[in-house]
């Protein structure tokens, strides 16, 4: 499994996004992190949920995608989290679901975060994977 976690400046939560692990992998995680947790394992691409502490104000709000290959697919699995984790924040923080516009831009802002991320390492390997086909073309 790899993850990475993100601090958001805006409203001062922990988003942690982990990808590339089965769900059960990832369950088993989190049962193991978190004291009395029992998530049910399920079958799905994508995995949204809270976790932590309300009273000590440690929550987490953790995204999880079965895989990143830079297909649509990935990205939609992606972006269907996001808006789950959106919803969670501002369910958390007592935002109402009328405030439209800052629900919009957060959900940009976290979305942008995290293919941020993800992207510019699928193009580096993508350009690596041809530079060495072409070097081996020309090696012949």
């Amino acid at each position: 499994m790899r993850k990475i976690q993100l601090f958001d400046p805006i409203y001062k939560r922990i988003i942690i996004f982990a990808w590339g692990c089965s769900i059960e992998d990832f369950t088993k995680y989190l049962n193991k992190k978190y004291d009395k947790l029992e998530l049910e394992e399920f079958d799905a691409k994508g995995y949204f949920v809270e976790l932590g502490n309300k009273e000590k104000k440690q929550n987490h709000f953790w995204i999880w995608a079965e895989k990143f290959e830079d297909t649509l697919e990935d990205e939609m699995t992606i972006a269907h989290e996001v808006i789950h984790c959106v919803f969670g924040v501002f369910k958390y923080l007592g935002i109402g679901p009328k405030n439209d516009e800052a629900f919009c831009y957060y959900y940009e802002f976290l979305l942008k975060q995290i293919l941020k991320f993800l992207k510019p390492r699928n193009i580096l390997r993508r350009a690596t994977k041809k530079g060495i086909q072409k070097a081996n073309q020309l090696a012949r």
